[in-house]
């Protein structure tokens, strides 16, 4: 096992060494408060990173990009907790056909990238090297260290970039008033899921794991929508919030509550559930009391006035005009939901202590609770799970049965399919063998034909050549005679 500290080497110098050597096995890297990532690697390149914090979910990136029907969705989640246990969401969606098997290896990149980025930056910690401890590997394939290190070194500039427009993960996009937008700007599906999901309250990084984007991908989608004029981008400022005891808090909220006359004379009076109610009034001095006590409150408390920061507008060329109408409106909007906030809240109260003054008192005083048999309880439970299990194991057996009938049917069915073929194939055999048969016999015959005609020709030859001959030789007998007697006459 390697080790070493960050110090004096930094991951992508470890991560260099271990290409160069064709390593396969797991870097663990922790840094000084405990924090572990984890890079995998087989024969030198990367195959999948792990890294502290939340990562986006493919089901909900895939449904943002329109790629996914969420009903598909669903079918593969069951599928994934039913018959289909321990298969990754992405190797699923693939073999279900409802995703490219591309589609999934982008998202799988990306998130290597994004686990990759928030590693490489860290300068501080120890490092070891597991040599052959293995992962389950994704649909991605693996990727070379300089690649990884390049993509890496272009995101975090790109992403510096990107935060002069959407300042950071805790920035606020909220939907233009200036109205600059053109009517006619084409928006993809990935921006229009993040648009819709826009409300000025949640955050980029809010918005970003609800849409299953990265942040550097919800980065990129809200600083197109800022270009394209549909979107304003606040920066919230950081800060520690005050703490304060509850009882503290409890008393001083009430004096604060409480009208002047009634602080010097002691307890508050109940308020009378038929006296009109100034709500106006009420949220002011609920809010006023709040953010006294606790310091300017959170975007969900329900009587917030919620304050906004200072806005940052990204945009050139935006007016003064715009900044104040869109002012106005939010703060509108804020003074309608505080007032829709205390409105239901007085209403439930009203309805609360009406229906406790309708009903009087649970049960009379000399009401005795009734016992509960818990062991009776218990065995009958006992009972009914028992009786459940019976139920399970007898499905299960008819099952088992009805699985074993098929395959003897199945295998019935197999033998007499292959001793069909075997009588085809015996008779296909047997009928070859007669042709090949009939045919040496013809062969044969016509050979032995040949034989006996060739015979015959040369008997039938030698017959005349002796012939022939025996002409030719009579021939030359007579002429030789009358050679003779011609000579003998002239002698």
């Amino acid at each position: 096992m390697l080790k070493g500290d960050l110090a004096s080497t930094a991951v992508p110098e470890v991560l260099r060494q271990l290409a160069d050597g064709a390593a396969t096995g797991c870097l663990h890297v922790q840094d000084p408060v405990g924090e572990q990532a984890r890079v995998y690697l087989r024969g030198g390149l990367v195959y999948a990173v792990t890294a502290p914090g939340r990562r986006p979910q493919l089901g909900a990136r895939l449904v943002s990009s329109g790629a996914l029907a969420p009903e598909a969705l669903a079918e593969a989640l069951e599928a994934q907790r039913s018959e289909l246990q321990g298969w990754r969401l992405g190797e699923l969606l693939v073999h279900l056909g409802y995703v490219d098997q591309p589609v999934v290896e982008s998202f799988v990149q990306e998130q290597l990238h994004e686990s990759a980025s928030d590693l490489l930056p860290w300068s501080s910690g120890t490092w070891k090297f597991r040599v052959n401890e293995r992962t389950r590997e994704d649909v991605a394939p693996p990727t070379p260290v300089e690649d990884l290190l390049a993509a890496v070194r272009d995101r975090q500039a790109l992403w510096r970039t990107l935060t002069e427009t959407v300042h950071g993960p805790d920035a606020i996009p909220v939907l233009s008033a200036s109205g600059g937008a053109d009517s006619e700007t084409a928006i993809d599906p990935e921006a229009w899921s993040l648009l819709c999901k826009v409300d000025g309250e949640r955050t980029l990084a809010e918005l970003a794991r609800e849409c299953g984007f990265t942040l550097f991908e919800a980065g990129q989608v809200v600083h197109s929508l800022v270009a394209a004029g549909l979107l304003d981008v606040e920066e919230v400022a950081s800060g520690p919030e005050p703490t304060a005891d509850a009882p503290s808090v409890a008393s001083r909220l009430a004096a604060a509550l409480a009208p002047t006359d009634e602080v010097e004379r002691g307890p508050l009076v109940p308020i009378d559930p038929d006296s009109p109610l100034d709500l106006d009034e009420t949220v002011d001095r609920v809010s006023a009391a709040l953010s006294a006590l606790m310091g300017p409150v959170r975007d969900d408390a329900l009587f917030a006035s919620r304050p906004r920061p200072p806005q940052v507008n990204p945009l050139a060329g935006q007016d003064e005009r715009a900044r104040t109408a869109k002012k106005a409106e939010r703060a509108e909007r804020d003074v309608s939901r505080r007032r829709r906030d205390a409105q239901e809240l007085a209403a439930a109260q009203a309805a609360l202590e009406a229906a406790r003054a309708a009903d009087g008192p649970a049960y009379a005083e000399d009401h005795e609770a009734e016992i509960v048999d818990l062991s009776a309880r218990r065995e009958q439970a006992e009972a009914d799970e028992a009786l459940a299990r019976a139920e399970a194991e007898r499905v299960e057996a008819e099952r088992v049965e009805a699985e074993r009938v098929e395959a003897e049917r199945v295998e019935a069915a197999a033998l007499a399919e292959a001793e069909q073929l075997a009588a085809v194939e015996a008779e296909r055999v047997t009928a070859e063998a007669a042709r090949v048969e009939a045919e040496r016999v013809a062969a044969e015959a016509a050979r032995v034909e040949a034989e006996r005609v060739a015979a015959e020709a040369a008997r039938v030859e030698a017959e005349r050549v002796t012939a022939e001959a025996a002409r030719v030789d009579a021939e030359r007998v007579a002429a030789e005679a009358a050679r003779v007697e011609a000579e003998r006459v002239t002698a």
